[in-house]
């Protein structure tokens, strides 16, 4: 579900870059175009899809891995 969430929101926040960009939006204190301040939306939740997808694939992984080594000692201890 959180994968799903991040994905969502780096998605929306690809749009959102590229309506600064085409707006040429700056912040209104310091004057610093606002495409790259929304870039960070971008870049975070880029690196959380990421990790949620490395926790998953690594859950997989392991279910994996673990219900190998249990055959295993199911097969050595009728043996």
């Amino acid at each position: 579900m959180v994968l799903l969430t991040y994905g969502f929101f780096f998605y929306q926040s690809i749009a959102l870059v590229q309506q600064t960009i085409a707006a040429k939006s700056l912040s209104t204190a310091l004057r610093i175009p606002l495409q790259y301040v929304y870039a960070s939306c971008l870049v975070g939740f880029g690196i959380g899809t990421l990790r949620q997808l490395e926790d998953l694939i690594r859950n997989i992984h392991g279910d994996l891995a673990h219900k190998e080594a249990v055959s295993t000692e199911e097969e050595e201890k009728s043996l």
